[in-house]
């Protein structure tokens, strides 16, 4: 420990001091060794009189009686910004009048605005505690008035430790319109939401949070996207706030461009068309496995029940497709061990509402595909059907813009998602004219369904 003291290392040299204090006389030797010849200490890590700063604070803490406290003093003025940061945690140590000295100089850095440096210094500023808040406090406020939000300080651990909650909720309050893109919009896990985090500091930031919120849907100077993202965060604080805001946003002819489409309005006619072509597309399908594909099992489930598939709905909170309801309506699931190309398979439908959270620590990518939603993470309306190795086919009851409600889709670890059909009619028709043609072969001794494009 006093080889440790001897390299500036404050925390250790305060320990040492008080439960070792026969190594204190070997630890302040050698501080004064490195003082006498900076060459020799194998741990300089800064500026000559950033590294002599640091072995005075040593010193001080190990209650060296000759240690120079105006020496130290000069010399920790002397330090760059960077080497301060470096050894402000150690300073503080020393005494009330060191925290202070300490606490106006990070004040100083963070007031610069100068990233990572008054990030830190602020943060360390935070760390001293509940005393310096009311210096602390207009230096946060004027890093938010300069435009750059602090959404992160809200529900963290070090706010809580410190005491800082509610002026982190204030912060962050005041932040969303500075950056409603990170704030606002859910991420792969809700507690992430900075909306949620703000709300769990108390009942009595709800209004606050309505009035931001508000706020930040209103004001122009933002693009739609993110007016409209705070429209539909309002809808999960506040009703009465969101049918409001979001009237207003449509009166004054701000469309909703995350609005994805709706499920087609179909005539009976044309639904029925669709149920038939469904049962004709598996009829298909089960005929090439008996006839073609024998060696291959695909285990089909009975057929749902009307009320099965309206609990499905009502679980997802989404209407389902009528061609994948027709599905259910024949095989409540579609199970194979090995491979299908082409072919997604899905579990049987008392599972399929229960597994729609199953991704839920995907993140989005940096490639967007148009037809689907990556930038809040995983949907509420992305169905998984099947997952394997990381990768879900995935029923997608919440396209984007330019997609198609009910398309499958593929969310992937190791690549942006794809489209894999534009619906599941479509998926089931292409895989029976491709059997009825030949184009696929049985590979991996019996395993797989490969189909050569």
């Amino acid at each position: 420990m006093s080889h440790a003291a001897a390299h500036g290392r404050g925390p250790v040299a305060r320990a040492l001091a008080e439960l070792a204090p026969g190594e204190v006389p070997s630890a302040v030797a050698a501080v004064r060794r490195f003082l006498a010849d900076p060459r020799r200490d194998p741990c300089r890590t800064s500026s000559a009189a950033g590294d002599a700063a640091r072995h005075h604070i040593v010193l001080g803490l190990l209650g060296d009686p000759r240690q120079d406290r105006s020496r130290l003093d000069v010399l920790v003025g002397a330090t760059e910004d960077a080497d301060f940061l470096a050894l402000a945690e150690d300073y503080v140590l020393l005494g009330s009048d060191r925290a202070r000295t300490a606490a106006e100089r990070l004040a100083a850095i963070a007031r610069t605005g100068a990233m990572p440096g008054a990030s830190m210094a602020w943060r360390q500023l935070l760390a001293l505690g509940p005393a310096f808040h009311p210096l602390l406090r207009p230096v946060l406020n004027g890093i938010v008035d300069a435009g750059t939000p602090l959404h992160d300080l809200v529900g963290s651990p070090a706010a809580r430790a410190s005491g800082f909650e509610d002026d982190a909720a204030a912060l962050a309050l005041r932040s969303l319109p500075l950056g409603p893109a990170f704030a606002i919009r859910r991420r792969h896990h809700r507690e992430d939401d900075v909306v949620t985090r703000i709300l769990a500091c108390g009942e009595h930031y709800r209004q606050p949070t309505v009035l931001a919120l508000t706020a930040t849907a209103q004001n122009t100077a933002l693009s739609d996207c993110a007016r409209w993202h705070a429209v539909h965060r309002l809808a999960e604080v506040d009703a009465d706030a969101f049918e409001r805001t979001a009237a207003a946003l449509l009166a004054a002819g701000v469309a909703d461009p995350t609005a994805g489409p709706l499920p087609p309005e179909l005539g009976e006619a044309e639904a029925d068309a669709i149920r038939e072509r469904v049962a004709r597309a598996w009829h298909r399908i089960r005929e090439q496995l008996r006839t073609r594909y024998p060696d291959f099992v695909i285990r089909f489930g009975p057929g749902a029940s009307a009320a099965e598939i309206a609990a499905l709905e009502s679980e997802l909170g989404f209407a389902l497709p009528v061609d994948f309801a027709a599905s259910l309506a024949l095989h409540r699931a579609v199970e194979y061990d090995g491979l299908v190309l082409g072919l997604c398979p899905h579990h049987d439908i008392g599972e399929l509402a229960e597994r729609r959270t199953d991704g839920m620590d995907w993140e989005e990518g940096s490639q967007q595909v148009p037809e689907i939603r990556g930038d809040y993470g995983w949907r509420p309306g992305w169905v998984p059907l099947h997952v394997a190795d990381s990768d879900w086919d995935v029923l997608d009851l919440d396209p984007a813009p330019a997609g198609r409600y009910g398309q499958v889709i593929r969310i992937s670890h190791d690549s942006w998602p794809g489209v894999q059909a534009p619906s599941w009619l479509a998926m089931l028709e292409r895989v029976a004219d491709d059997m009825e043609s030949g184009r696929y072969t049985i590979e991996d001794d019996g395993r797989t369904l490969w189909r050569n494009d």
